[in-house]
C-alpha cells in the first residue's frame, strides 16, 4: 500500500523506525482527522507528505534525512545505505547529487 500515493507504508517504517502495525493506526487516525495519539514528528511528516510540496518519494526521504540530522550519523548512512539498495530511482539521484558535490568543492 502506497501512503498518499508516494511511498509505501514498508518504506515509511523503515525512515521513521516506526512498526507497520503502529503507521498504519497512526494513517488511520490522521485520515480520520484524530490526530491526538500522533507523535508531533510523525503527524509533522504526515502533513508533509499531504502537502503539495511533495512530488516523489525523494522529496520525502529528503525531509526524513533532515529531520533526523539530530540522530547519530551512522543511523542516517544506515537509512541511506537501506535506500540506495532498495531504491534504483533513490540510487540514481544520490549519485548525480554526489557528483555534483564533489565537482562543486574542486
Amino acid at each position: 500500500m502506497a501512503f498518499h500515493g508516494k511511498i509505501t507504508i514498508s518504506e515509511l517504517s523503515r525512515l521513521t523506525n516506526l512498526s507497520r502495525p503502529t503507521l498504519y493506526k497512526y494513517v488511520e487516525e490522521y485520515e480520520d482527522e484524530e490526530t491526538s495519539n500522533i507523535p508531533t514528528d510523525i503527524l509533522e511528516l504526515f502533513n508533509y507528505i499531504y502537502s503539495n510540496e511533495v512530488k516523489n518519494k525523494s522529496d520525502i526521504i529528503n525531509y526524513c534525512i533532515k529531520k533526523n540530522k539530530k540522530s547519530a550519523e551512522s543511523s542516517v548512512f544506515d537509512k541511506i545505505k537501506m535506500l540506495y539498495n532498495s531504491d534504483e530511482q533513490f540510487k540514481k539521484k544520490l549519485i548525480l547529487f554526489v557528483n555534483d558535490y564533489c565537482k562543486n568543492q574542486k
